[in-house]
Formats: C-alpha cells, sequence, structure tokens
C-alpha cells in the first residue's frame, strides 16, 4: 500500500470562510478546526482519494459480498427510516425511481427493490461491478460538479455516510435537489459531531476517521448546508442507537490502548496491520447478527429517550423549498 498523502483543506466546505479556531489536534497537519462563521467543525486536510481507493474502499470491495444478512440489516434501516418520516418511504408508489449516492456493493439499493423502487447508483470505488452485477442502474457521474446532470429525476436519493466524505457538501446538495422528482425527498444520514460519546475519546474516537471524513456535521450546521443548497428540512433526527453506543466505544478504547502499546513497544501491530483469528466474512456474518439483533432495541431506547437525544448520526428527509 503506498504511503498516505495529506491534501489540504484551506477553507470552510459549508460556507468558504477562511477564519476558524483548532477543536481537535489529530496529529501532524490533521486537525479538527471550527470555522468561525458558520461553525462547522471540519479537518484540516484528507488522504488523497488514490490512497483511500486503493487502501481501504477497494479492499471492502474485494472483501464484501451480497449476503443475505447484509440486505436484513438494510431492511431494518428502511424500518427506521420509516419510523422518523412518519411512513413517508412506505407510502411512495410501486415503481418510483431510487438513487444511492455512494452505494457500495448495492445493499440498501437490494432493500429498496424489494419494496417496488427501480433502483441506480452512484459509487466511486470498485463496489461499483459488485452493485452493477445485482442488478443496479450505475451512473458514472461527479455529483460535486454541479454542471453534471442526468435526464432521470428520482422520488428518493439517498447519501447515507457521504456527505461527510466530501469537500464540497453544498455542491452535493444543490446536485440532488435538481434531480429530485416533483414530491421527492433526499435521505442525508451523517455522524453527529455532539454524539455524547465522543468527547471521552478526543482524537481517538472511532468515528471521527481521522483522515477520511472532512465535515463533522450537527443538527444546526447540516440544516445550514440543506437551506444554502435550495432545500428544506422536513423532518431531522439524532435519536439513540444501541450499536452506536456500544461499538464506537468499545472500538475507541481498543484504539487507545493500541496506541498507548505503540508508544511504549513500536513492534506492536496497530489497527492497520492487526491480525484476527477469523476472516473477513465470518467476521461480517458474526457483525451482521449482532447488530441485527441491537438494531431491534432502538425503537425502546428512541421512545425512551427522545429523537433529539445527540446520537451518534443525525438523520434528515430534505426536499425543494418551496419560492
Amino acid at each position: 500500500m503506498q504511503k498516505p498523502t495529506l491534501t489540504p483543506v484551506e477553507a470552510c466546505p459549508l460556507c468558504d470562510c477562511r477564519a476558524r479556531v483548532p477543536v481537535l489536534e489529530g496529529g501532524p497537519a490533521l486537525e479538527l478546526v471550527r470555522c468561525c462563521d458558520c461553525e462547522l467543525v471540519y479537518a484540516t486536510s484528507h488522504y488523497s482519494g488514490s490512497f483511500l481507493a486503493e487502501g481501504y474502499y477497494g479492499g471492502r470491495a474485494e472483501a464484501s459480498q451480497h449476503s443475505r444478512r447484509g440486505v436484513d440489516r438494510k431492511r431494518l434501516e428502511l424500518a427506521r427510516y420509516d419510523r422518523i418520516s412518519g411512513d413517508w418511504l412506505r407510502q411512495c408508489e410501486h415503481g418510483s425511481s431510487a438513487l444511492d449516492i455512494g452505494c457500495h456493493t448495492g445493499l440498501l439499493l437490494d432493500a429498496l427493490r424489494e419494496r417496488g423502487f427501480e433502483t441506480w447508483g452512484v459509487e466511486r470505488s470498485p463496489a461499483a461491478a459488485v452493485a452493477q452485477a445485482a442488478g443496479h442502474r450505475m451512473l458514472r457521474v461527479d455529483v460535486e460538479d454541479e454542471s453534471i446532470a442526468v435526464a432521470q429525476r428520482y422520488q428518493l436519493i439517498t447519501l447515507t455516510h457521504v456527505l461527510e466524505h466530501l469537500r464540497r457538501p453544498v455542491r452535493v446538495l444543490k446536485w440532488i435537489g435538481e434531480h429530485l422528482d416533483a414530491g421527492g425527498k433526499a435521505l442525508v444520514e451523517v455522524p453527529n459531531w455532539r454524539d455524547l460519546s465522543r468527547p471521552l475519546w478526543g482524537r481517538y474516537y472511532r468515528p471521527l476517521e481521522l483522515g477520511d471524513h472532512i465535515s463533522f456535521f450537527t443538527v444546526d450546521t447540516l440544516t445550514q448546508a440543506a437551506q444554502t443548497a435550495g432545500l428544506q428540512v422536513d423532518v431531522i433526527w439524532s435519536g439513540p442507537r444501541l450499536a452506536g453506543l456500544l461499538f464506537p466505544n468499545i472500538l475507541s478504547a481498543v484504539d487507545l490502548i493500541r496506541s498507548r502499546r505503540q508508544a511504549a513497544a513500536p513492534s506492536v501491530a496497530t489497527r492497520d496491520d492487526a491480525g484476527g483469528g477469523t476472516g473477513p466474512q465470518s467476521r461480517d456474518r458474526w457483525m451482521c447478527r449482532v447488530l441485527g439483533a441491537m438494531d431491534h432495541v432502538d425503537p425502546l431506547l428512541e421512545s425512551v429517550l427522545g429523537a433529539q437525544w445527540k446520537g451518534p448520526n443525525i438523520v434528515a428527509f430534505l426536499s425543494v423549498a418551496k419560492t
């Protein structure tokens, strides 16, 4: 694998302001700052796209399979989105079009197709071939380029855990708005900077994904990004998730322990090169079972703690703003 290089982020991805204050140090040339204008938290640099494609997304594509358990989890996610949207997804007519931006191998598209959606995907990594082989139509477009348009319009456009990776999030949201059908909605999910667990671990908090994630949204900054792009927020949610409470804290603790052991004895394996007792496929099956069981608990947690609990993720349903 090639040595990672860092690409600087010199201005706020949301408002383009260059004035910023430090929030969290992440290593040489990589720290988190807060914009002095819109208050978005963002990284001062990120790994190059070629490094991420080779060492992260590419490797995932080779190991990924269209598994029944993976689709089962996506069905549970759709049930969560139904609950958040007041059953808007279930009310979409059979044959409605759906586009998933950053679809990876197409598991969410599988679950949407089961519900009667006609499915399209956008994916930069080699995983696009897996989604296409599964029967989903793939678009070869750069959604960060506003000048590139396609003729198709969609009743649903999903962007789950993608917006935080992009250098031009407002441009992407504008592109989405321009490609929504009348009455259509965008579903956006991002990590929540105000997650209650995040301050416990500092730069070792695993969901930060330093070097990969660029923008770190709150309910306020995600709303501002949508409105700047000409979209209105119909529903926004940041409720609790059991898996989001347990696993990030466990993984962050492991990273912290490994980091301290590495400092004491540099020969100790790091997170990137450490081996395990099971292969990727067996670990995937085990994780799908555990996470699927936890997903069933989430509605109870939400009923107790509420939909605006500063959970690990923010989910927003957006539509084109009425003029």
